[in-house]
């Protein structure tokens, strides 16, 4: 089989407003396992952001439920595909758990947003939601992104919406037309995870961040990604949201 190895990166945003990072990540080299999530921004409470933020937590509970069921039941015959699925459903439905123990202002229930990796000889199979990136980039300076953010349409159109609309009517609504997805415990956050395969040829380097790196991902080209080491790419990034990022390549 062929083995792998990651590096990582997580720094915290720039805002100034005392806002905790509320990404997080879990890579696990042995069995080609690789998470992120971006915990869903909060509001202000009598002007101070909440601080231990209950986006943070339950991004790490999704990360370490949706592991521990990859974990307990990956193995060479396995139909991975299927599993993201499972292991995905596993960590929105402890999200679930969490949220409805709780009363949340408007009903604004805390959410993440991600990917999950698997990777099995020279094949990357993944699971998305929302507007983290995923991207391959050969030797040749070739990049495929693999990911398309949810949130672009509601974006273009934020300004025609309430937030608690935008919050409880469009997120994880089918049927509205700049709907996306956020694993807050709705059962119909499912409907908008993303799954595929790509081949992957054993120079590519995968990389999979949350959009604090948006505009390195869609800026800057391949071959000079495929360069860059990921202290560069995280120096030269300037969102001001919290910035995570995974490097995969394959471990000669």
């Amino acid at each position: 089989m062929v083995k792998y190895k990651s590096s990582s990166i997580s720094i915290i945003n720039s805002k100034n407003i005392n806002k905790p990072n509320e990404d997080f990540y879990l890579c696990d080299d042995d069995r080609g396992i690789y998470l992120l999530v971006d915990g869903v921004s909060r509001d202000k409470i009598n002007g101070i952001y909440p601080n231990p933020s209950p986006s943070f937590y339950v991004s790490k509970l999704f990360v370490k439920s949706a592991y521990k069921f990859l974990f307990d039941n990956i193995n060479e015959n396995a139909n991975i595909l299927d599993l993201l699925h499972n292991a995905i459903k596993k960590g929105n439905d402890e999200i679930n758990i969490y949220n409805s123990k709780k009363e949340w202002i408007d009903n604004f229930l805390p959410g993440t947003v991600g990917i999950i990796a698997v990777m099995r000889d020279y094949k990357l199979l993944f699971a998305y939601i929302g507007d983290c990136y995923g991207l391959v980039i050969s030797n040749k300076g070739d990049k495929t992104i693999f990911t398309k953010c949810q949130t672009e349409k509601i974006a273009n159109h934020k300004k025609e919406f309430s937030a608690y609309e935008i919050r409880n009517e469009i997120c994880n609504s089918e049927s509205h037309p700049y709907s996306y997805g956020v694993l807050n415990g709705d059962f119909r956050a499912m409907n908008f995870v993303n799954y595929g395969t790509i081949d992957i040829l054993n120079n590519d380097k995968i990389i999979i961040c949350s959009d604090g790196f948006s505009d390195i991902i869609k800026n800057v080209s391949g071959k000079k990604l495929y360069q860059m080491t990921i202290d560069e790419m995280t120096t030269r990034a300037y969102e001001s949201d919290d910035k995570t990022m995974l490097i995969i390549e394959e471990d000669r």
